[in-house]
């Protein structure tokens, strides 16, 4: 026999000298993995695992990346670092808001990124006015 049945829903799988790490068929619903251990690929720094009952977090050394027709997110998007979008962005619903600047003493801007000449539209913070311009800084 090639293949290894475990035919009773709940069994569980033990691993480790102290059998501190345990794999749960749960029925109708899949496999549990216990605590806030985690699966591995590659190295530790490779992960998947649920630090806490109401978050999952996906690690990588260097990319994630999720290759599907769409994906459907469903809630609060926190995005730190530089982000490109290589197509349209559309703001939908009944009061779309594109908020730019967190209320802080900053230049909140827009460029437009020409072939060869930038331009760009924001709030100049030294004397809160709009500006309008060429280039990619404000002023110039």
């Amino acid at each position: 026999m090639s293949e290894l049945r475990l035919n009773t829903d709940g069994h569980i799988i033990k691993l480790g000298a102290d059998n501190d790490v345990t794999l749960t068929h749960v029925h109708n619903t899949g496999l549990l993995l216990n605590s806030t251990m985690q699966l591995q690929f590659n190295d530790a720094s490779q992960n998947i695992n649920a630090p806490s009952a109401t978050v999952l977090d996906i690690n990588a050394t260097d990319e994630i990346e999720l290759n599907a027709t769409a994906v459907d997110l469903n809630g609060t998007l926190d995005v730190s670092g530089t982000s490109q979008f290589n197509s349209a962005m559309v703001l939908a619903g009944t009061t779309p808001t594109l908020t730019i600047g967190d209320a802080g003493a900053e230049d909140a801007k827009i460029v437009f990124d020409g072939n060869a000449q930038d331009f760009h539209i924001g709030l100049d913070d030294t004397d809160d006015s709009i500006k309008i311009g060429l280039g990619s800084a404000l002023g110039t």
